[in-house]
């Protein structure tokens, strides 16, 4: 025989799970939070780098009009890719706030008439709002143009 629950009459819904869900991770974090050591040092975000964005801001203005392209875009691309480090480099070797890979730089920097350092900030998002415009309309079907949330909001908390 196995034992089993006699209902009650209530009916625990999705909903009723739903609205505790919150608390428990908030309980939680709570208890986390009396273990760590008070004095744990602060680990910065990439957020918290791009909100120093107004040293970019007249590049992104200036790329955003000449490719047509929304400021909220090129400063989302730019935080994704490099957190607002003008001299990041990834480990395939994309350069700079849009990391752009050295190929796609030699190409760009030509037909755009930009520098030879690709670690330009005005280049470097010149050449990448450009190479974001290329991909946009390579899109097949004519997609609609989003960027991913993840990317958007970390735009718009900057």
């Amino acid at each position: 025989m196995s034992a089993r629950r006699q209902p009650t009459g209530k009916m625990r819904t999705h909903a009723s799970r739903a609205i505790w869900r919150p608390a428990l991770i908030l309980l939680g974090g709570l208890h986390v939070n009396c273990i760590l050591p008070a004095n744990a040092p602060a680990q910065s975000s990439p957020v918290a780098t791009l909100t120093a964005r107004g040293r970019y801001d007249t590049h992104i203005a200036e790329a955003a009009k000449r490719f047509r392209l929304p400021p909220t875009w090129i400063r989302a691309v730019l935080g994704a890719e490099s957190a607002g480090d003008q001299r990041a480099t990834s480990r395939k070797g994309a350069m700079g706030l849009m990391q752009i890979v050295p190929e796609t730089w030699s190409d760009l920097r030509v037909r755009y008439q930009l520098g030879s350092d690709p670690y330009d900030p005005h280049d470097n998002i010149i050449a990448g709002s450009a190479y974001t415009v290329r991909a946009k309309k390579s899109e097949p079907f004519g997609a609609k143009q989003t960027l991913p949330m993840p990317i958007i909001r970390k735009a718009q908390a900057a």
